[in-house]
């Protein structure tokens, strides 16, 4: 077995090792910063019930907002439009909370 003669055989083993080093602390990293699979599964679940509520709040919020609008007068209509804000403002929590688990998702 012949020894390695050339000059700056160990300096580029020493350098393969560092880089080695740097990619394994850099998935580490990676690792820790998304978290656990369970807080991105929970994160996964929470934003498909939002995305749910969603359409589910917006169309119950028209309909209370058309009838309100259709009503006779303004005492039948009074609490359906209070619904139709109420829900509006339900949508508007879901959409932040949506805002918020994109941000969180980016990461």
């Amino acid at each position: 077995m012949e020894k390695c003669d050339r000059p700056g055989s160990g300096a580029v083993l020493w350098g393969i090792l560092a880089d080695l080093f740097i990619l394994l602390l850099s998935l580490l990293v990676i690792q820790y910063h998304q978290g656990s699979p369970n807080d991105r599964l929970n994160l996964i679940l929470q934003k498909d019930a939002v995305l749910k509520r969603l359409p589910a709040n917006l169309i119950k919020s028209m309909e209370a907002e058309k009838i309100a609008v259709l009503s006779e007068s303004d005492q039948p209509s009074r609490p359906l439009a209070d619904q139709a804000h109420t829900l509006a403002l339900a949508m508007e929590q879901d959409r932040q909370e949506r805002h918020r688990m994109r941000k969180l998702n980016a990461r």
